[in-house]
């Protein structure tokens, strides 16, 4: 997220060494928050949709990044938009307001 998206950490909390308990990042002024999974909260994998300002650009950091492509960059009604699947599961739509 940091170098896909220049999200910045706002805050980590470690369960121990290894395991992050809560963390925040901060994209633009959006905050999103995440923990590593144990055993007794499983995997969740996420669908997350967010407006960058060059969809293109962010898409070839995404796939330089270790992400795969769901859907090459395309305008769309509501602007250009792209989809990867992230090294961890998650899904990311990423749309440029055009």
């Amino acid at each position: 997220m940091q170098t896909v998206f220049g999200a910045t950490e706002k805050l980590k909390v470690m369960r121990n060494e290894t395991t992050i308990m809560h963390a925040e990042l901060q994209v633009g002024t959006s905050t999103i928050m995440f923990t590593d999974a144990t055993e007794d909260y499983p995997v969740q994998n996420a669908g997350l949709f967010i407006y960058v300002a060059d969809c293109d650009t962010t898409y070839q950091k995404a796939l330089a990044n270790g992400a795969s492509s769901i859907m090459e960059p395309a305008n769309q009604d509501y602007g250009r938009s792209a989809g990867v699947l992230d090294a961890f599961g998650n899904t990311w739509w990423i749309s440029q307001v055009l």
